[in-house]
């Protein structure tokens, strides 16, 4: 053994003491680094790099500073001290040595000032500036794969406009044939790419005719206000976790007259629940009626394969587009939220949403994929009901109206239980159980079979202008006295509209005193049961004369082309308007101050530009495979004998309102 080695024998413990000594010290010393850079440039620093502390750092909770004043001095740099998703945050001016390894001293201080407070909460120190988001092997394949949808689109319209893959001829084609002509003058190549065309889609998507027949176009403006009335809402529930410097003001723009139309926006979801079910239900009927009992059989099959087809590609490929791109679409004190409430969730639960199974999992507490997207799921599990109850109908019509009765009370039987079990109250807002009540599929299917029981009754009074076996049916004499008789469709209108407004302005009465319930427990439970399903009545009432070809001021104010094209595209709409409005938020690098006229301001602003950024989003993602499947799939499940008069319409529609409610399932002029 020589010297060195007899040596390190002996004095090992004092060289491995040695060794863990000096560990530690350069750790303490790399976290101490930054407290030391903010002693000497307050105590000995020059002037300009103490004023930018002094006026950068923010004074009180939820101040973020001037991050602007901050980041224009090179000696300092700017983080912020986040506990989101709670709103309380802190800017501050640091020097540009500090980030958030050698930061730590500054960040547990400001924890344990928080939790000496009485906040059990932890927060992390932010650097937004200095620290961008890292490219990871998962975004490079974004990249490729979205640049290399963008070129199919692209080349779609070259082979739209030339004579690649099948010369095209539009002698003597009337301009609405055009289409017809260029599809079937193009080879299964040619047709594949022409689907991705952006121009052809987007010729498809502002081109809506009407027929005049076609009194269902009414659901086209329902449809994108009530789109609009639910970004309304969210733009309001977005205030919870934001930096808003004038907090106090939050609780009286609920308790005034302004918080009544607030509230009003839970109901915007139910009118997509019962388009959803009148359209599917409307649009069912004659595809569930064939006597063959093969071609029947295969219906069937298809219409949940169709509805899948419709969903579940747009949802992947919208979620991949989020993960890809929105990590580096901005930037600044607020844009962690984009992590944790948008990127985060996504990268973990994604397979949630394309399995529909994101109402219940994650389990409360935990944020999921896209929680907006709570409703889809709900839909599409009320839809696999759907076809049921239409083929009862369909077998015997008694048994279809009786289906969806029993499963309209059977919802309010099941909201009146929980309610009065778990003692919810009569508004959401107050409720600290609100998924149960709100979210959960067993709570809401009483409006959507109410939408599925008056589209099996618009079918019937359609059919009777041209069968007379159907005009002695239900729904034949139920809308025919609103087709004829002036008298019924002032009432409707006069009641549907009143039990509207009693039901969104009797929420005040709860709203009126925040921190309290005012409701009894058994009026609570009684609202609760019943008053989602009377809405959507109400709604019907109010419509019904204008979806009979009656009340022309209505169908001019809802019904108008106008909407065709917007109507389309809210769908996309639905996935994209909660990233927008928090990718919206995210950016600000001041706390906000928030008005009632500030926040109508951010609602208008917020919906117009979902819509325009809606219409990019649809043309690469969703119109390519609403084409793909009507030239390859369509074909091979439908003949022309199988389409009676009402589909017949649909086709020479092209496009029109078929996309029922918030999903591209169902399109009344046709998601």
């Amino acid at each position: 053994m020589g010297l060195a080695s007899r040596v390190l024998s002996k004095n090992k413990f004092i060289l491995t003491l040695f060794v863990i000594l000096s560990v530690l010290t350069q750790t303490f010393a790399q976290e101490t680094l930054c407290t030391n850079e903010v002693f000497k440039m307050v105590f000995g620093g020059n002037q300009m790099d103490l004023a930018s502390i002094l006026v950068s750092t923010g004074k009180v909770n939820n101040d973020l500073g001037e991050s602007d004043f901050c980041m224009n001095n090179p000696d300092t740099t700017y983080a912020v001290m986040s506990y989101f998703p709670f709103p309380l945050y802190l800017g501050m001016c640091l020097p540009s040595t500090c980030n958030s390894q050698n930061s730590r001293i500054i960040a547990q201080a400001l924890n344990q000032f928080v939790q000496s407070q009485g906040v059990m909460i932890s927060g992390r120190l932010i650097f937004p500036y200095t620290e961008p988001p890292q490219v990871k092997a998962g975004n490079w394949v974004g990249f490729f794969g979205f640049g290399f949808l963008a070129l199919l689109c692209i080349f779609g319209i070259i082979v739209e406009y030339t004579n690649l893959f099948g010369k095209v001829d539009y002698t003597d084609v009337e301009e609405s044939q055009k289409d017809k002509v260029l599809v079937h003058s193009k080879n299964p190549l040619g047709k594949l790419f022409i689907s991705f065309s952006f121009s052809r889609n987007l010729r498809k998507m502002f081109w809506t005719p009407q027929n005049k027949g076609d009194y269902l176009s009414v659901f086209n403006g329902i449809r994108v206000i009530s789109m609009g009335y639910i970004i309304f809402g969210h733009i309001h529930e977005s205030f919870g976790v934001l930096p808003i410097a004038n907090g106090q003001e939050m609780a009286k723009i609920q308790t005034s007259w302004y918080g009544i139309f607030i509230m009003g926006a839970f109901y915007a979801v139910d009118v997509f629940f019962f388009l959803s079910a009148f359209l599917g239900a409307y649009l069912m009927i004659p595809k569930l009626q064939n006597s063959n009992l093969l071609n029947l059989i295969l219906n069937f099959i298809m219409i949940y394969i169709h509805r899948f087809i419709r969903l579940i590609p747009t949802l992947a490929l919208f979620i991949c587009l989020m993960l890809t791109f929105l990590n580096f679409l901005g930037n600044g004190p607020l844009w962690e939220m984009i992590d944790y409430l948008l990127v985060q969730p996504c990268q973990k639960y994604w397979w949630t949403v394309l399995t529909f199974s994101n109402n219940f999992y994650p389990p409360s507490g935990k944020l999921g994929c896209m929680t907006v997207l709570w409703y889809l799921a709900n839909d599409m599990m009320f839809f696999m009901l759907l076809p049921v109850v239409v083929l009862l109908y369909t077998r015997v019509k008694f048994l279809g109206y009786i289906a969806s009765v029993k499963l309209i009370v059977a919802n309010m039987i099941t909201v009146f239980v929980l309610a009065a079990v778990h003692h919810h109250p009569m508004t959401m807002v107050k409720d600290p159980n609100k998924k149960e009540i709100y979210h959960s599929p067993y709570s809401r299917f009483g409006a959507y079979f109410v939408g599925c029981l008056f589209g099996i009754l618009y079918y019937e009074w359609k059919k009777s202008k041209t069968n007379p076996a159907y005009e002695r049916t239900p729904g034949a004499i139920f809308y025919g006295l609103f087709e004829n008789n002036r008298f019924v469709r002032y009432l409707g209108q006069f009641f549907g509209l009143g039990i509207i407004l009693f039901l969104v302005m009797i929420t005040y009465t709860e709203m009126k005193t925040l921190g309290v319930i005012l409701w009894p427990q058994m009026a609570s439970n009684f609202f609760n049961a019943f008053h989602r399903v009377v809405f959507c009545i109400a709604l019907l009432l109010f419509f019904a004369g204008a979806m009979v070809g009656k009340s022309k001021l209505i169908r001019f104010v809802f019904g108008g082309s106008a909407w065709g094209p917007w109507a389309k595209i809210t769908f996309i709409v639905y996935l994209l308007h909660s990233i927008l409005i928090t990718w919206y938020y995210a950016q600000a690098n001041q706390s906000l101050w928030i008005t009632k006229r500030v926040a109508v301001y951010y609602w208008f602003a917020a919906t117009i530009l979902c819509y325009l950024v809606a219409i990019p989003v649809a043309l690469l993602i969703e119109s390519p495979i609403l084409q793909l499947e009507k030239m390859f799939l369509m074909p091979l499940t439908q003949t022309k004998q199988e389409r009676p008069e009402i589909y017949e319409e649909q086709l020479e529609q092209k496009q029109g309102l078929l996309r029922s409610s918030l999903n591209p399932e169902t399109t009344v002029d046709k998601e």
